[in-house]
């Protein structure tokens, strides 16, 4: 995404109603429904101009974009991701975000269940933090990860991000763009961009298909994706790394290529 599109978004955020994490004290929904839509980035100023009526931006200190980086940890033979891969629910994530206006970080372990509903749990942690996670161990097992699992760093992903809430139902909504993955087992591999890719995030405590961000995508002809950063990661950096499989992936890959070659295009 170039300097433009940024300028503009700022330009179009500062006309929004703000909000500030103190608003909606522990309402974080870090157990919730999660929808997501693809879209080409030409498509985000007019999101967000459609639901500035429904919903607020987030403000931190006048800030209203954030850089993000996540470090994924996975297994020797990657199991959270083959476990993806293969559609399996009750699965696992774990990453450290890392919040790169505020320079904090949490070690967070995300949950899908079979009925397809996210938790997530999450604890601050400082910045010379055990890379290893070994100090943590406690922490994991609570949140369902196996002891006697090894984990590593094995892909680390940065992107820009809008965060909006709706304060009528407690809808979150996030846009991601400048999305850049590289693997970081495989020292062949190189950063790969998303280009002009957006993932946009819908969360709710329970699916509500008559929200104004269903209504908006409905009568823009985009339909809910299933797209995973850290698997999309994987398929985008190395199509050759030998231990991943990739075709259950292979019609969502096909979608962002589609939107990547394609001004405005929406899928």
């Amino acid at each position: 995404m170039n300097k433009q599109f940024e300028t503009q978004l700022r330009l179009l955020l500062a006309q929004c109603n703000g909000y500030s994490l103190s608003d909606i004290g522990g309402a974080t929904l870090m157990n919730r429904v999660d929808t997501k839509f693809i879209v080409h980035a030409d498509l985000v100023p007019q999101i967000i101009h459609t639901l500035k009526a429904d919903f607020k931006v987030l403000d931190i200190n006048g800030d209203r974009c954030f850089e993000y980086e996540n470090t994924y940890y996975d297994t020797g033979d990657y199991l959270f991701y083959n476990k993806h891969h293969q559609g399996k629910l009750n699965r696992h994530k774990v990453r450290v975000r890392r919040y790169v206006n505020s320079n904090t970080q949490f070690l967070e372990v995300k949950y899908k269940n079979n009925k397809k509903r996210t938790d997530k749990k999450r604890i601050e942690i400082s910045d010379n933090y055990d890379t290893s996670l070994a100090s943590y161990r406690q922490f994991l097992a609570q949140a369902g990860i196996d002891p006697s699992l090894q984990l590593h760093p094995s892909q680390q992903c940065r992107y820009k991000r809008v965060a909006l809430t709706c304060g009528q139902q407690a809808d979150r909504l996030t846009i991601d763009f400048n999305v850049h993955t590289n693997l970081l087992a495989d020292p062949a591999s190189s950063e790969s961009p998303l280009g002009n890719v957006a993932i946009v995030e819908l969360k709710q405590s329970k699916i509500n298909r008559d929200s104004p961000v269903f209504t908006f995508m409905r009568n823009h002809g985009v339909r809910p994706a299933s797209i995973s950063k850290y698997c999309m990661g994987f398929l985008q950096a190395s199509q050759l790394y030998h231990p991943i499989k990739f075709n259950r992936f292979k019609k969502i890959a096909h979608r962002v290529a589609k939107i990547q070659n394609t001004r405005g295009l929406t899928l």
